[in-house]
């Protein structure tokens, strides 16, 4: 609980959005577009929260889409599902 690790975890975790982000890509692998879609918040914002959740090693990226445009589009999953234990220290 108290490494680098898990503190970043936490912090990414801080967040509803990021929460939002993660249950997504639990449930299926996305792109940040389709990602903003269901979270309702901006791609910048998603992209911000991506890169916090990738940074504490909660997501990673899979695949390369392409877009109708021929733009590259990350595709994202979770790496695992986060398991959080609270303690009674009483």
């Amino acid at each position: 609980m108290g490494d680098e690790r898990a503190d970043a975890l936490f912090d990414a975790l801080s967040s509803s959005t990021a929460r939002n982000v993660l249950q997504q890509l639990i449930e299926e692998p996305q792109t940040a577009s389709e990602l903003a879609e269901g979270t309702d918040t901006s791609l910048q914002n998603v992209h911000y929260h991506i890169g916090k959740l990738r940074e504490a090693g909660a997501i990673e990226e899979i695949d390369i889409e392409y877009s109708s445009r021929g733009r590259e589009m990350s595709v994202y999953t979770a790496t695992s599902q986060p398991r959080i234990l609270v303690y009674d220290l009483e």
